[in-house]
């Protein structure tokens, strides 16, 4: 905050605007699903504030899915979903990303 006007408010005002951070790590399961495991510090944000993107491979014709995150704990709330990377009848090879 270094100096500004925000550096002034008390500290409970100065953790609320704080943005929700995570790390998300992947890991294939088995030939058609992948595992993303997120571990969450929601810097007082309310359940909901933090969302699983998966991104289908560009060009795979498979959809991309997101959902909000369910909040445990306050600090390293760890959370897993899984993705099926087999959508109907296409097989969506390519690289699967998470936000």
């Amino acid at each position: 905050l270094g100096g500004s006007d925000d550096a002034k408010a008390p500290a409970k005002d100065a953790a609320a605007v704080s943005k929700p951070t995570a790390k998300v790590s992947l890991n294939k399961l088995g030939q058609d699903k992948i595992k993303a495991t997120v571990y969450t510090t929601y810097n007082n944000n309310p359940q909901g504030s933090v969302r699983l993107q998966w991104q289908a491979p560009e060009g795979s014709k498979c959809h991309d899915t997101s959902f909000p995150i369910t909040k445990y704990a306050e600090k390293n709330d760890k959370t897993w979903a899984t993705v099926t990377v087999k959508q109907g009848n296409n097989f969506c090879s390519g690289k699967w990303t998470a936000n």
